[in-house]
């Protein structure tokens, strides 16, 4: 899912890009109408609430203008506007089926012929041969070629914008019309998001018995079988933001016994990440310190909140110390620099040779630095 997979690097990273001025978070969305788009298999769901990260201090840090994708540029300058400026909410689905991949979903005041447009743009850039066809009332661009994805994008007029696999993508166009179930109304994902305070990112994950098994098999693999962490079942995370970073998880396990002990572990991990070389070097020491740990009620919450200035602090270090490893990556491997300076981008080259290095292609977008 390459080429896709940059496209939907791109219309994350556009969703947020729009500045607005800080005030209260909040939203109009209902949440149950994206959810309701979302195929009913899917044991991980991440739901992203982009009018209220607009309106954050902390998103306008990290969100702003100016988001590439390598070897294109700016998406702005390439398609000549920002095609998904009226998006709302968006969600990350991950189906417990094998080769599903994973899914995209977003509503609000969608303009689909202007976002197709700009995804048709981008996979050219990279090569592809992009093909648009109508279904009911989406219309899917694909790449006729396949040889960079074989992903789909759907998008009705005024929403939603759907991207996935072709399965994924025609079990979603039919939920949109009203056949089929939808995760929106699974009591396990529901039980969970009503376990967590509310945020402008709520995720929720459901094991299902396989992966269950699985946890244990890995667990036992590594001389583990007798660990806490098996009994875990399933989870829960929100994030909010307003003068501090909220963050609330849980996690639910087996028996109340189980959760009592995993919380132990959780806790004796935290002191003794706390005081390595590691925390103390980048700043992690006070996250670690702070972060409070309670086994209740079958479930383990786990809470933290930092002054978002802290947690400017903070990132703004992890970015630097990330640019001087890869600094350092660059120094002691010249190939990999060669490499990419012979095979970058040349506009008027045929698509192949516009195709950028693969090490730079596989990187995922990051927040701009300032």
């Amino acid at each position: 899912m390459v080429a896709f997979a940059l496209m939907l690097a791109s219309l994350v990273g556009w969703v947020l890009v729009s500045r607005a001025p800080v005030g209260p978070v909040a939203s109009e969305v209902d949440e149950p109408q994206l959810l309701s788009y979302i195929p009913s298999d899917a044991f991980v769901v991440a739901v992203i609430d982009v009018a209220a990260l607009r309106s954050t201090a902390l998103g306008e840090r990290f969100l702003g203008r100016g988001r590439t994708i390598a070897g294109i540029g700016e998406v702005a300058e390439l398609c000549g506007h920002d095609p998904i400026v009226g998006v709302d909410q968006l969600a990350i689905a991950i189906p417990a089926g094998e080769g599903d991949g994973f899914g995209v979903f977003a509503v609000g005041d969608i303009d689909a012929d202007s976002l197709l447009s700009c995804a048709e743009r981008i996979v050219v850039q990279r090569g592809g041969r992009p093909v648009r066809e109508p279904r009911g009332r989406f219309a899917v661009l694909r790449d006729a070629g396949q040889s960079l994805s074989s992903a789909e994008l759907a998008a009705a007029e005024g929403g939603p914008v759907l991207l996935g696999e072709p399965a994924y993508v025609k079990a979603s166009i039919a939920l949109a019309d009203g056949r089929g179930e939808s995760v929106a109304s699974s009591p396990a994902h529901g039980s969970l998001r009503g376990l967590v305070e509310d945020g402008a990112v709520v995720a929720t994950v459901v094991f299902s018995e396989r992966q269950r098994k699985m946890l244990a098999d890995e667990l036992r693999a590594q001389h583990q079988s007798d660990s806490p962490f098996a009994s875990i079942q399933s989870a829960a995370m929100s994030v909010r933001i307003d003068r501090d970073l909220h963050v609330h998880g849980v996690l639910r396990c087996a028996a109340p016994s189980a959760c009592e002990a995993v919380a132990a572990a959780i806790d004796d991990m935290r002191r003794q990440e706390a005081r390595s070389d590691t925390a103390l070097a980048v700043g992690l020491t006070p996250v670690l310190t702070g972060l409070r740990i309670q086994a209740r009620e079958g479930a383990v919450h786990l809470r933290l909140q930092m002054p978002t200035a802290r947690v400017l602090e903070l990132v703004s270090r992890l970015l630097m110390l990330r640019k001087l490893v890869q600094n350092d990556d660059v120094v002691s491997n010249p190939a990999v620099s060669s490499s990419a300076t012979a095979t970058s981008p040349d506009p008027g080259g045929s698509p192949a040779e516009r195709r950028p290095a693969q090490p730079a292609e596989r990187r995922p977008a990051q927040p701009a630095e300032e």
